[in-house]
């Protein structure tokens, strides 16, 4: 006569499945609580981003702002001239007509130059706008903000 395996239970089971399978064991799943989703520094990086873009800038600096974006997108349109130019254009995701700015930004343009967008604009999101519009905006907004300059 054979002596019977000992039989094994399907909690004893499920145990052994779940520890051999389980991806990381961490120490936070031995308390059961269950992993951060994301990093605190992520958490943190984010909420200051989104408090940058609440800000709202002076009338010089948003010129000052502006000037600077446009010139960013000289320089994108400039590299179109060549293959590899338009080459890493293409890699690194350069629009050579369209600029993206804060919500905050494009509000506090049309604010400016006393005009209504198209669409509404809101503060926290992120907008892609035409150079040309933008360009436009721009002569209209230092034209109000600095008369003598131009």
């Amino acid at each position: 006569m054979k002596k019977a395996k000992k039989q094994e239970t399907f909690l004893f089971n499920y145990c052994r499945d779940y520890w051999q399978n389980a991806a990381p064991k961490s120490w936070l799943l031995l308390f059961g609580k269950p992993p951060l989703e994301e990093p605190l520094s992520m958490k943190v990086a984010r909420g200051y981003t989104q408090a940058v873009r609440a800000q709202k800038y002076s009338p010089e600096n948003l010129l000052i702002h502006l000037s600077n974006r446009l010139n960013q997108l000289d320089q994108i349109r400039e590299q179109e001239a060549s293959f590899f130019g338009r080459l890493y254009n293409r890699m690194a995701g350069n629009d050579p007509r369209l600029i993206t700015l804060d919500g905050t930004v494009i509000q506090q343009l049309y604010d400016t130059v006393e005009g209504t967008p198209a669409i509404t604009i809101d503060r926290q999101k992120l907008y892609e706008i035409d150079h040309l519009e933008l360009r436009a905006l721009y002569n209209q907004a230092s034209q109000v903000i600095s008369p003598t300059s131009g």
